[in-house]
């Protein structure tokens, strides 16, 4: 088991979402695959605990629309203090920290050949996913 914290999960979303589009190998893809689902669920329940929030501390601007939390006023300042609670509980993941290949493979598209190329991500995405995965 891998403890971080529920922030860690709230940042990581993008990342994930931009390292689940790339083709990696099976087992590497199984594996991320189940880290995927097991963080996915637990980064539904932070966003229902934000909306909640958001529903408890917003105001909505017309009649039947829905509610925002304005940037710098009171409400806000108390719908961060809460969510930052939140985010900064431990998750217990049952799920293993995944591999990343230093090398994929790809198919040159003009000339159908099998060869392999550097697994390239931004450094932003490495930041958010260090918890998460090993290089």
């Amino acid at each position: 088991m891998t403890t971080v914290k529920n922030s860690d999960i709230w940042r990581a979303k993008g990342a994930f979402e931009k390292l689940a589009a790339e083709k990696l190998p099976v087992a590497v893809s199984y594996r991320l695959a189940l880290l995927v689902q097991e963080i996915g669920k637990q980064y539904m329940v932070l966003t229902q605990v934000s909306d909640s929030l958001v529903r408890k501390y917003g105001t909505a601007k017309e009649e039947g629309g829905s509610p925002t939390v304005e940037q710098g006023s009171e409400n806000f300042e108390r719908f961060l203090a809460e969510f930052n609670e939140v985010l900064a509980e431990d998750f217990e993941m049952t799920a293993e920290q995944v591999t990343l290949p230093e090398e994929v493979s790809y198919t040159c598209s003009t000339c159908e050949t099998v060869t392999t190329k550097p697994l390239e991500l931004e450094p932003s995405m490495l930041i958010a996913l260090t918890p998460f995965v090993k290089v």
